[in-house]
């Protein structure tokens, strides 16, 4: 948890500190670096404003074309400030815009080592100020990672010791498991029917939710880039550096379009005897498939125990997932078996119960896959309550 938040919030400390760089340290370096260049005499070809409709509001800018002579050669340029973007300000625009009429005789300045870089207002405008916003992405993204590594070091001080240990440390003859207290848990007997991990429709709402805000925010640079583009002058560094964002948001939306497929998979209903069996119990399983049923190929039912430990490497904190056993139920592919069907099976005594720690956690789960051609696979996970094994009575002598 503490990494997936730390890698969360560091992609706003990247997104802002990229997006800082681009509107604001950038024109200042350029301005510092103007206070060099060449002065030289121009003429305003044409002079107009720009306006820019966006979802809620209008931005402008004022595009000003002025041609000059280097060397007795002629170029042109558009760049009126070095913050090149549009914003709001109407009056002060136009009055840029007047200043500046077509035939108006006018000071430029040129970078002497590229003669086609040129600038009328080299100063610093306020327009600038709008650069420093990127700075509330850095704060929440630093803030965040500050703030969940100081939680991930109170969690390793309060973590009792690991009771799951990594290969090199089971091969030293460290024993697998300690002694886990048993589970103080209720359960029924009858017909059950059990909940899956995760529904489709969970699944589809969260990647939209994700989709929207990831995309959201990756937008509002994404639409800068293209205005850069637009006005002849593109942000390479911006533009590169929005690319894999951009990918992401992508396979974001991708994958939300493959949850929204799989909403109309046919949906399976497992109904078990007991809420909760023992190590070496025994289950009855009847399974029930609704929906388009004859889509699919091939259905596979099984019993799956892992162990998920959280556990410290050297100076890295590592989160290992193992899977200890695994029972196969069924395995039909034809319609009536995959339409419904029951089994009866025993819980391997010789494993590990039900167990959730601080820092480790043994799940058992029934599992139902099915394999559907061109679309996307059933694939369901049901948590199942799996019980220490019942203490033996002393045997007399």
């Amino acid at each position: 948890g503490t990494k997936f938040l730390a890698c969360f919030f560091a992609i706003f400390l990247i997104v802002g500190l990229g997006a800082f760089y681009g509107l604001f340290v950038r024109p200042i370096a350029k301005i510092i670096d103007a206070r060099g260049w060449t002065e030289t005499p121009c003429v305003v070809v044409s002079s107009e404003l720009r306006s820019h409709r966006g979802d809620d509001s209008t931005t402008y800018s004022v595009d000003i074309l002025y041609s000059y002579a280097v060397n007795g050669k002629e170029y042109k340029s558009n760049r009126y400030h070095f913050m090149g973007s549009s914003s709001s300000g109407y009056r002060g625009k136009v009055a840029i815009a007047s200043r500046h009429p077509p035939g108006a005789r006018a000071l430029c300045y040129v970078n002497p080592r590229d003669p086609t870089d040129a600038v009328l207002q080299r100063g610093f405008t306020n327009d600038l100020w709008f650069g420093l916003i990127p700075l509330v992405f850095v704060l929440v993204g630093g803030g965040g990672i500050f703030f969940a590594l100081r939680a991930a070091r109170r969690e390793k001080a309060t973590t009792p010791e690991l009771r799951w240990l990594p290969t090199e440390a089971r091969a030293s003859g460290v024993t697998r498991w300690s002694a886990a207290p048993t589970p103080d848990t209720t359960f029924s007997r009858g017909p059950v029917v059990l909940k899956p991990a995760a529904s489709p429709r969970a699944k589809l709402i969260g990647s939209i939710f994700f989709a929207a805000f990831w995309n959201g925010i990756v937008s509002v640079f994404v639409f800068q880039a293209f205005q850069s583009w637009q006005k002849g002058r593109p942000e390479w560094f911006l533009i590169i550096f929005l690319i894999p964002f951009v990918l992401i948001g992508l396979a974001i939306i991708a994958a939300a379009g493959y949850f929204l497929l799989a909403l109309f998979n046919p949906r399976p209903v497992l109904t078990i005897n007991s809420s909760a069996v023992p190590l070496g119990g025994t289950l009855d399983l009847q399974w029930r498939m609704t929906g388009r049923v004859e889509a699919i190929q091939r259905l596979r039912l099984f019993l799956e125990g892992r162990e998920e430990a959280t556990y410290r490497r050297g100076t890295s904190t590592c989160t290992d997932k193992e899977v200890f056993a695994t029972v196969e139920l069924a395995d039909v592919t034809s319609q009536n078996d995959k339409r419904a069907g029951h089994c009866r099976f025993t819980i391997p005594a010789d494993t590990m119960h039900s167990f959730e720690s601080g820092s480790n956690k043994i799940v058992w789960s029934l599992n139902i896959h099915g394999n559907i051609r061109w679309w996307p696979d059933v694939k369901e996970e049901f948590p199942l309550v799996i019980l220490p094994s019942p203490a033996q009575p002393p045997v007399r002598t």
